[in-house]
């Protein structure tokens, strides 16, 4: 299986076992929209890959992870984004936006 498309992951792998880093270390690996994307990709791939048997999951840096990208939340805010639910995903190829009002600042 190759790893190489993903940014903000690095996996690599000792034998059996695959260690899955997230890699955004700058900003103690907190998640954005990029991450979040990979995070729900790579273990799909790895389902698929027959020579794992084991995942280690670890963030490089002096964290692990911050939690959700601050950042990535206000830009969200500010357009008014709302995410779609699973369902929705399925059968629609974009989430439209909310008509609910921003948030304060």
């Amino acid at each position: 299986m190759d790893y190489s498309r993903y940014e903000c992951l690095s996996v690599e792998r000792d034998a059996k076992v695959l260690t899955v880093a997230l890699n955004r270390p700058q900003a103690l690996n907190a998640i954005n929209a990029r991450l979040h994307t990979e995070l729900s990709q790579v273990f799909a791939d790895i389902a698929q890959d027959t020579e794992t048997e084991a995942v280690l999951l670890t963030g490089r840096g002096r964290a692990f992870c911050a939690g959700g990208d601050i950042k990535w939340f206000q830009d969200m805010t500010r357009r008014n984004w709302t995410p779609c639910s699973p369902r929705r995903a399925r059968s629609s190829s974009t989430c439209s936006k909310s008509n609910s009002p921003s948030l304060p600042r």
